[in-house]
């Protein structure tokens, strides 16, 4: 029998950097998941407008996997913590002053998951990541998402702590990877 979950070779599947004239695909992606975690109970995605994905998309860190051309899935990776970083975070990280890059909006469209896409998309953070030089990839994720945090830690992400984000009101969890 064949797997089909994991089944990524019939088709053209590529990772090329966003673009302003891809917001609308890029947006589409985004909502459709923030509807998708809503269902769920999960409102963390909801803060992102489409003015917030373009500028996102303008400071060139946001990238795109498309397959056949159709964009399935984003990712940013940035060096720059996301804004709600404090101290008392990096302070929790295994080595605060390593160099490390971030990523968020790890997306994949709702009808495109648990096809590896979003593997697909942390294989290419963690690369780009390794070619700067950087010793971990760090993330946010919202704690009570147990098949995402699950998830993450098959990929050997360690979560380092949780707390509330004020002015998100969202508890969240931080966690990182080391990658050298």
């Amino acid at each position: 029998m064949i797997n089909r979950k994991k089944s990524i070779k019939a088709s053209k599947v590529e990772i090329k950097k966003a673009e302003t004239t891809d917001l609308e695909s890029s947006f589409s992606v985004i909502n459709q998941c923030a509807i998708d975690l809503r269902k769920k109970g999960m409102n963390n995605w909801d803060r992102y407008t489409k003015d917030k994905v373009l500028d996102i998309i303008r400071s060139n860190e946001m990238f795109l996997l498309l397959v056949d051309n159709e964009v399935v899935g984003t990712i940013n990776i940035s060096q720059v913590p996301p804004s709600f970083f404090d101290a008392s975070d990096m302070e929790k990280w295994e080595s605060p002053d390593s160099k490390a890059y971030y990523f968020t909006l790890l997306a994949t469209s709702p009808n495109h998951q648990g096809k590896g896409y979003g593997s697909c998309l942390i294989g290419f953070a963690e690369e780009f990541a390794k070619n700067e030089n950087a010793e971990y990839l760090r993330l946010t994720m919202f704690p009570n998402n147990k098949p995402l945090k699950d998830y993450y830690l098959n990929k050997s992400f360690v979560f380092r702590h949780e707390r509330v984000v004020d002015g998100l009101n969202l508890k969240l969890s931080f966690g990182e990877k080391k990658l050298v």
